[in-house]
């Protein structure tokens, strides 16, 4: 279940994300947080995420690397509650590195 209060959607699953700014979400999972990019798209496609754009937690969590499947589940996360809201997000595209956990083709 999904509550939205202003910027931020909630879920009862132990996430929340909050919308800062014209390109950016912070992601919280439990205490930790993360910054993930995105940008508005027109047509089809509401949104592009821009995945595994850290590396790390914010801190003081920032020696704990955030891996690829912790990344997959971000991504999911943020896809699930921003549908709830009626937005969908079909393109995710990784940021850095050789990461290629969100890459779709070309419908």
């Amino acid at each position: 279940m999904f509550r939205k209060n202003g910027n931020i959607i909630e879920s009862d699953e132990g996430f929340s994300i909050e919308k800062v700014g014209y390109s950016q979400l912070i992601y919280k999972e439990g205490d930790k947080t993360v910054r993930v990019y995105y940008e508005h798209l027109v047509g089809s496609v509401s949104m592009c995420l821009y995945l595994c754009s850290s590396d790390h937690w914010e801190p003081p969590f920032d020696k704990e690397r955030i891996t690829d499947e912790d990344w997959k589940r971000i991504g999911e996360n943020i896809q699930q509650a921003y549908k709830s809201q009626g937005v969908e997000i079909n393109k995710q595209w990784p940021l850095q590195g050789e990461r290629d956990i969100w890459k779709t083709k070309p419908e």
